[in-house]
């Protein structure tokens, strides 16, 4: 079947010049070889006959026949595709092999044995030959592409278990190209996790308490912070504004979201139907899990606990000594897909007079619910693990009402020192009524402005 491939000449291969024939016996004798397919006598090199040489041919053209039959033989069972290759191959390396055939050993040319393996060498031999760096080069590229995509498979691991996308791989690279506007939605969008503060006041501690919760927390856990644009333009203003909150907010780490106008987040009724609303809920997105945190609550740097090893409950906090099966809300992680089934399901309204004169409070209230479709709690012991309000517990992750009076009543001086030794950064938690105050220069800067009405969920700048 590939005889039609041959040159033009019946089927068989071409035969040399008689020219050329002395030109490569004169060229031996001049040598004086001694590798096979040469003849030597007394008296020098005897030329080969026209019919020794015609017999030459015909042994080195059956040979290449009867190979080519044994090719075919075995390629028989193979894909049509994989033989017309195998043909390119040989007519390729053939045509290579005439135009260089004054460089091959004399025994190859004359259908003798070559030197390097003693057996019969044709055309096919040769296109194997040539072959081999392409096979070489073919294999070592394949090698290298695994050991690429084995390297990503691991290196996109996170802490979690599960696998990052390439482009969140990139993403830092490619943050010094990119705007800070840009880039507030690419870097740190949200995935499972988020962490979210609801506040109106601009505190002297709330921005040192956001860094801090950011450095705690990690790069994955997007920090959403509620309030208004009056509360931003007075922290921007404050000492012409933070440079490393301004990262946390370019970056993307940290978005600021305007709330809405309604409810009145003044006391505990308006905060508890706010964060038991739906409104809030739809902003948390893809994540599963929530991490409330107020300003009189912190995490210890010292702990070696971390928020994900809660993963398994839907809602924990401080054990709450007054409530039983209840879990204080102002350093809590919640379920997200389960406050959405309760916030969709009931409305905190209805339930009024469990708590306190302005009505129940939505962490007690969550709770409620919660046990009602099935939750998931922690007990008295884990709970204290995660963190501590007024019922104690020994070097818990997190600490909630630092500075409320009763805590320091109930729980004692002495614990209370310890609780400092323990987490020092508590000490932020403890001014968390003080409000800025501008000085001249700052409140002329034009960087103040009022609220307006709104409905809420676009984001607020920084600076």
């Amino acid at each position: 079947m590939w005889r039609h491939r041959l040159p033009q000449s019946g089927g068989k291969l071409p035969l040399p010049a008689k020219g050329v024939i002395d030109s490569m016996q004169q060229s031996r004798a001049k040598r004086g070889g001694h590798g096979q397919g040469r003849r030597h006598s007394g008296a020098g090199i005897r030329r080969i006959g026209a019919s020794e040489a015609y017999q030459a041919r015909q042994s080195q053209q059956e040979k290449f026949e009867a190979k080519q039959n044994l090719f075919e033989n075995m390629l028989s069972y193979k894909l049509t595709r994989v033989i017309c290759t195998s043909q390119f191959v040989v007519e390729t390396n053939m045509h290579a092999t005439t135009r260089f055939a004054h460089h091959i050993p004399d025994g190859v040319a004359s259908g003798g044995h070559s030197p390097a393996n003693h057996g019969p060498m044709s055309y096919i031999d040769l296109a194997i030959m040539r072959g081999r760096p392409v096979a070489i080069v073919t294999l070592s590229c394949f090698i290298i592409f695994i050991i690429t995509a084995t390297t990503y498979w691991w290196r996109t691991i996170d802490d979690d278990g599960n696998h990052r996308s390439l482009s969140s791989l990139l993403a830092p690279l490619s943050h010094g190209l990119t705007t800070p506007n840009s880039a507030s939605g690419d870097l740190f969008p949200i995935g499972k996790k988020v962490a979210v503060i609801v506040e109106t006041r601009p505190l002297q501690t709330l921005i040192p308490l956001i860094l801090h919760f950011a450095s705690i927390l990690g790069p994955e856990w997007p920090i959403l912070f509620f309030t208004r644009a009056s509360t931003v333009s007075t922290l921007s203003a404050f000492g012409h504004g933070s440079q490393p909150f301004k990262r946390l907010v370019n970056s993307g780490q940290v978005k600021i979201i305007e709330l809405p106008t309604d409810p009145y987040l003044g006391n505990y009724l308006g905060l508890s139907h706010f964060l038991a609303s739906e409104w809030f809920w739809g902003q948390m997105g893809p994540a599963e899990y929530m991490l409330n945190f107020q300003t009189d609550s912190i995490l210890c740097a010292n702990s070696g606990r971390q928020v994900e090893d809660f993963f398994g409950y839907d809602f924990v906090g401080a054990w709450h000594p007054w409530v039983p099966g209840a879990f204080n809300g102002g350093l809590s992680l919640r379920n997200v897909s389960l406050a959405r089934k309760v916030v969709s399901t009931y409305n905190i309204a209805d339930d009024v007079g469990g708590g306190t004169k302005d009505g129940e409070y939505e962490d007690v209230w969550f709770c409620r619910k919660m046990k009602t479709l099935g939750g998931r709690f922690p007990d008295e012991k884990r709970a204290s693990e995660f963190a501590v309000d007024l019922v104690w517990g020994e070097r818990p992750m997190g600490y909630h009402g630092v500075s409320k009076d009763v805590q320091k009543d109930i729980l004692g001086k002495e614990r209370v020192k310890q609780m400092y030794e323990w987490c020092p950064e508590a000490k932020l938690a403890v001014s968390q009524k003080e409000i800025i105050e501008l000085n001249e220069d700052e409140k002329n800067s034009g960087a103040i402005v009022e609220d307006v009405q709104t409905t809420g969920g676009g984001s607020l700048s920084f600076g």
